[in-house]
């Protein structure tokens, strides 16, 4: 039977978990490293994040919680929409320069603090950190897909890296059957796959306490009371599929109860613009609300009616789970 990990034996806590991720920001993966790691420091096991784009919105809670956060060199900070800085080559120049100083560090911790186990969450931080780990001879490597594989028709020599680390990895995790499906088809070893579906904290989203709120939040939001409300919880990236739905309201929404809502939650990470005017082009931009990245999600779900996840290439979504909970 495997050993329970309540807490780490005390020959091992000189162990270091190091975590690899591009940033701390809000996002499905994102949100469940920062709430899986604390929760692995205080049953004592050595716990480290190395951010490789930058700290992010999480890391202030998280390094309270006793993980180690490791910043890259640079951080990534919004690029200046004109002038020299904001030049397509110079962008690109300096996004360069960054990654190549925060693998070079990357590098350097693991030769320097030998940790015992090095895990990748998603695959940016994989195609960069899974062939350092194995350079500097880490001793257990894991990598966590959180996502379909569709990415990998756009980024084909990526593809050809996570196809070859495969083979290397100690285990390759999924969060959904799907992408275990996916890693066989590329090839991984099945003996070395496993299966961990996502979770979340249902206590955030006790609906006898918000509902009683729900007038108020209705009105703090300028919503009528009477509104059919639609809240979709995710970044505005392509695939996620806002413009599907989108399109899809704007084609019945003479078929909707007025007034109706949808409240669109998530970064915006340069698409929004595009997304407002496709609102406008459809007719709709008067019940379309964008309201960027929150940290009240509990309470916008519990303002809401319907909850849509529009995603084209998503594995065991945590939006969909937060909403059910709902």
């Amino acid at each position: 039977m495997p050993r329970k990990l309540d807490r780490a034996p005390d020959h091992e806590r000189c162990h270091t978990v190091f975590y690899v991720i591009g940033s701390l920001d809000r996002g499905g993966a994102e949100g469940h490293l920062a709430a899986i790691a604390p929760r692995l420091a205080a049953r004592g096991w050595p716990v480290a994040i190395y951010c490789l784009e930058h700290r992010g919105v999480h890391a202030e809670d998280v390094a309270r919680r006793g993980v180690r956060l490791i910043a890259p060199p640079i951080e990534k900070r919004p690029a200046p929409a004109r002038g020299f800085l904001g030049s397509p080559i110079i962008r690109q120049s300096l996004a360069a320069l960054r990654l190549t100083l925060a693998a070079t560090k990357l590098f350097w911790l693991f030769l320097r603090e030998r940790p015992t186990i090095a895990h990748f969450f998603l695959p940016g931080a994989y195609v960069i950190g899974g062939p350092l780990a194995l350079l500097a001879r880490v001793p257990v490597t894991v990598m966590s897909r959180r996502c379909r594989n569709h990415y990998q028709r756009r980024h084909k020599i990526a593809a050809w890296i996570e196809h070859k680390l495969h083979h290397h990895m100690t285990a390759l995790l999924g969060n959904a059957k799907a992408l275990i499906a996916d890693l066989c088809d590329e090839g991984a070893p099945p003996a070395r796959i496993g299966l961990i579906y996502n979770g979340v904290d249902v206590g955030r989203f006790a609906y006898p306490v918000l509902d009683e709120k729900r007038h108020t939040l209705r009105a703090r939001l300028d919503i009528p009371v009477d509104a059919l409300v639609f809240i979709t919880v995710a970044n505005l990236i392509p695939y996620k599929g806002h413009t599907d739905l989108i399109d899809a309201l704007g084609r019945i929404t003479d078929q909707l109860p007025a007034p109706w809502t949808l409240l669109c939650v998530g970064r915006d990470d340069g698409i929004g613009a595009d997304l407002a005017r496709r609102a406008e082009a459809r007719q709709i931009a008067e019940h379309v609300r964008f309201l960027g990245s929150r940290d009240d999600v509990p309470e916008l779900l519990a303002a809401s009616d319907i909850a849509v996840l529009a995603s084209h290439e998503e594995g065991f979504s945590n939006a969909v789970l937060e909403a059910m909970a709902a």
